[in-house]
C-alpha cells in the first residue's frame, strides 16, 4: 500500500477491518491527526476504544471496533468552508454518500479537529478533512 496519505490509508484499514467483522485493527504510523480523528469516532460511539503504542517508527494505534462503524474516509479534495456555508456543504457531502444513517463530518479548525456539530457550537469554520458513519 502506498503511503501517499497516511490518514486516508489508516481510515481505509479501519473500514476494511469493520467490513470483515474484525474486533481490532493495528495502524502504523499514528500521526496526531489520526489520533484525534479516532478520538472523535470513540466520542460518538463508533468504536469501543483505542490504545497508542509508542515506538521509534512513528507510533502505532490499536483500535477496538464495536461493529457500529460502516465507513470512515478522507474527503478529497479538502474543502475550505465558512461557518455560514458549513451546513450546506456538509449536506452536499452527505447527499453523495449511500447511507441513511447519521454521518459525522470532521473538520480541522482553529479550535482543533472537531465534528460539524462541535463547529456550530463553537462558531468556528475550517476545512473538511473526512467523515464517518
Amino acid at each position: 500500500m502506498a503511503k501517499n496519505h497516511v490518514l486516508d490509508n489508516a481510515l481505509k484499514q479501519i473500514t476494511n477491518a469493520a467490513k470483515a467483522g474484525e474486533r481490532q485493527v493495528c495502524l502504523h504510523p499514528a500521526p496526531k491527526v489520526l489520533v484525534r480523528f479516532v478520538e472523535l469516532m470513540q466520542k460518538n460511539g463508533y468504536i469501543r476504544g483505542f490504545e497508542e503504542v509508542e515506538n521509534t517508527q512513528g507510533g502505532e494505534l490499536v483500535v477496538q471496533l464495536n461493529g457500529r462503524l460502516d465507513k470512515c474516509s478522507v474527503d478529497k479534495p479538502v474543502i475550505n468552508v465558512r461557518l455560514a456555508e458549513l451546513e450546506e456543504v456538509a449536506d452536499k457531502l452527505v447527499a453523495r454518500l449511500p447511507t441513511h444513517r447519521v454521518v459525522r463530518v470532521v473538520l480541522t479548525t482553529s479550535a482543533g479537529i472537531i465534528t460539524e456539530v462541535d463547529a456550530h457550537e463553537k462558531h468556528v469554520s475550517g476545512k473538511i478533512i473526512g467523515y464517518f458513519y
